[in-house]
């Protein structure tokens, strides 16, 4: 349900209820309008949050795959006598 359909639908049922508040049946279909657009929004805030998650989850582990890579590359330069860029020393905050 898109934000149009709801809003039209909304304000569609209220100007029946406001034409005949004793309609029970309107204000049970106005009811479960807000409900599933409740539940809707719910939903679509559950999604981006799980996305968000993976998102970051993801751009940690480049991080630290990042990171890693790096610091074995400082570790080999290291061990053949060579002196690490001071590039990849920044990198690492050292």
């Amino acid at each position: 349900m898109n934000t149009y359909f709801f809003e039209n639908s909304r304000q569609f049922l209220e100007r029946l209820i406001q034409d005949d508040p004793s309609n029970t049946s309107l204000v049970q279909a106005y009811t479960r309008l807000i409900e599933k657009y409740a539940d809707l929004e719910i939903s679509q805030f559950e999604q981006n949050t799980s996305f968000n998650k993976d998102f970051n989850k993801n751009q940690t582990e480049i991080t630290k795959n990042q990171q890693t890579t790096q610091s074995e590359i400082i570790k080999k330069q290291v061990e053949k006598g060579v002196m690490p860029a001071q590039s990849s020393l920044q990198q690492l905050g050292l």
